[in-house]
């Protein structure tokens, strides 16, 4: 599964995942061959590091491009870090660039105020205050909308867009390469994921690996419902006989959980690509609160930097310039 967010410099994900990291963007120009942020954040020292960003479309930028962009922020005493589409020697990829930073921000809809009311009442599948449509479908948005934020990469939404056709409601990657199908249920009371229930499921995800061979396979199913009727023993169970019949687990997650990640990853985005989603969606049962606290405390407390996800550290650091080796 390709993300597009990964092929090609975008200014307004470029902006949000800024944002998000902690930058502070204190001006914005747009240049004939590149984008350029000047901002800053605090380190993990409690410094405030200022930056000049530039953003190119293209995979390798000329010299005659960097040369300006090296003088006017040494001028300025900022760091310079270059982005192209491309990796190279003296810049990030545009893909290196989003993973420094936890991954992209696809879309600001789930920091907005009200998206907890939005998805809390349309997963009991009523339509919220203000809010047209149909109440199943808002709700498949808005979990689409949480997990967009949750992993940084963009749920492709499928069921309402193909109806009549034998697909799940989304699909989506975590930043540890982990392909999920996810169905979401709004339903008036607590919903029962019997096996009869997740037959339709079933036959999701066997096409599904059939449309992933030879890219990334499908690594579970996720069903997101408001909350279940049956406890975590018996979701284990569940999740065993569908893997057995599937050959991939399905996952429970409520939407209580959903909320919390979403409030926790909001203090510190750049953490999502450090925490184990394997760990947390597919090894099958509830996807708990409590799994997914473990995991983002482990990710906290063993990476090397706070701020850089541990993959990114070595290529940020040799490729950012700092003005004191100039």
């Amino acid at each position: 599964m390709t993300d597009t967010f990964i092929g090609k410099p975008d200014t307004a994900v470029a902006t949000r995942t800024l944002l998000a990291g902690g930058f502070v963007i204190e001006g914005f120009q747009r240049q004939p061959t590149h984008i350029e942020y000047r901002c800053s954040r605090v380190d993990f020292f409690g410094v405030t590091v200022p930056y000049v960003v530039a953003i190119f479309e293209l995979d390798a930028p000329k010299s005659e491009h960097l040369e300006p962009l090296k003088r006017s922020s040494a001028a300025d005493g900022r760091v310079l870090a270059i982005v192209a589409s491309a990796p190279g020697p003296a810049w990030l990829s545009w893909s290196e660039f989003l993973d420094s930073l936890g991954g992209a921000v696809p879309t600001w809809r789930a920091l907005g105020i009200g998206y907890s009311e939005v998805l809390a009442v349309s997963s009991r599948n009523e339509l919220p205050p203000g809010i047209k449509g149909e109440p199943w479908k808002v709700f498949e948005d808005a979990v689409g909308d949480g997990l967009e934020f949750v992993f940084g990469r963009r749920v492709l939404r499928l069921g309402s867009q193909l109806r009549g056709q034998r697909v799940g409601d989304q699909i989506t990657q975590t930043p540890d390469a982990q392909v999920l199908l996810i169905d979401a249920k709004a339903s008036k009371h607590s919903f029962d994921p019997s096996m009869p229930e997740l037959r339709p499921l079933k036959e999701y995800v066997q096409l599904q690996r059939q449309r992933q061979l030879g890219n990334y396979p499908l690594s579970g199913s996720v069903v997101v419902a408001r909350e279940f009727a049956r406890g975590e023993k018996d979701l284990t169970e569940i999740s065993k006989d569908f893997l057995a019949e599937a050959k991939v687990p399905v996952a429970f997650l409520e939407v209580k959980t959903l909320l919390s990640m979403i409030t926790d990853l909001t203090k510190d985005p750049s953490i999502r690509t450090a925490i184990n989603w394997s760990r947390v969606f597919t090894r099958g049962g509830l996807s708990s609160e409590r799994l997914f606290r473990e995991e983002l405390a482990a990710a906290k407390e063993q990476r090397y930097d706070r701020h850089v996800p541990l993959g990114a550290l070595a290529r940020v650091k040799a490729k950012i310039r700092w003005l004191g080796d100039r």
